[in-house]
């Protein structure tokens, strides 16, 4: 109708007010059908938080009075880990959040490297939302050198929690946009650093990431491999998987 809304750079202003010189504001999200679940807004969060810690966090015991008492940690820019604090909270769990400013000095494959990074850092004591994490498929201890896998739950889950999921681990992992012309994209791709005797199991979890995006149409191309710097557990290998960059993809 004449009278409906539309948004533009100038703001919203009346259909039938419109011409050609008016720059409309368009929304290219398309969503996924939606699937009703049991307790979805809690199952939604989880989903969410959980990708998010598997990619950049941290799930560690260690032991008072012959008990395991359970932290857990994640990493990343401060305005991430606001909404991550936020998502925390939703399920009623305190959480603290602090930067720090250190020296880094990392061995690689082409030399050592040096820099100072101001990294924050999100972490939770409560000992019921670890064992949340820990029941929801969280890896407990480093995860270069242990096997795990995409939780089940989540491979049977609807479109929208799989969706959930990946947001939260490709948040973390996923490589940034970059273009290699002027038009066209790199290939954007998750880095995985696997202890050599369980590399299989590293392949294993990115086939995994393979099967949930084929369910939204999306392509990767094959897993590379090399090898890296070792560490106190190895050698290590270097997986790599690689998403189509393609306009249609």
């Amino acid at each position: 109708s004449e009278d409906h809304p539309i948004k533009t750079s100038q703001g919203f202003i009346k259909a039938g007010q419109l011409d050609n010189t008016h720059k409309l504001s368009v929304n290219y999200f398309t969503g996924v059908p939606y699937e009703k679940i049991e307790n979805e807004q809690k199952t939604a969060i989880l989903a969410k938080v959980l990708g998010y810690f598997i990619g950049d966090g941290t799930l560690y015991s260690t032991h008072k009075r012959g008990k395991p008492v359970f932290g857990a940690r994640a990493y990343g820019k401060w305005d991430d880990l606001e909404k991550l604090r936020t998502d925390i909270e939703h399920l009623g769990y305190s959480v603290g959040l602090h930067e720090r400013t250190r020296d880094h000095e990392i061995k690689t494959l082409y030399g050592v490297s040096k820099f100072t990074a101001t990294c924050a850092e999100l972490y939770v004591n409560s000992q019921e939302f670890c064992n949340l994490l820990l029941s929801a498929g969280m890896p407990l201890g480093k995860k270069t050198k242990i096997e795990f896998s995409v939780p089940d739950w989540i491979m049977k889950s609807p479109l929208w929690i799989q969706r959930l999921f990946l947001a939260g681990f490709f948040g973390a992992e996923l490589s940034k946009p970059k273009t290699i012309t002027k038009t066209g994209f790199g290939m954007p791709f998750i880095g995985m650093n696997k202890n050599t005797v369980v590399k299989d199991n590293g392949r294993l979890f990115l086939i995994q990431l393979m099967e949930l995006l084929s369910g939204f149409g999306v392509q990767c191309s094959k897993i590379h491999e090399r090898k890296e710097i070792d560490n106190q557990d190895g050698p290590v290998t270097m997986l790599r998987l690689f998403i189509e960059s393609d306009e249609d993809n």
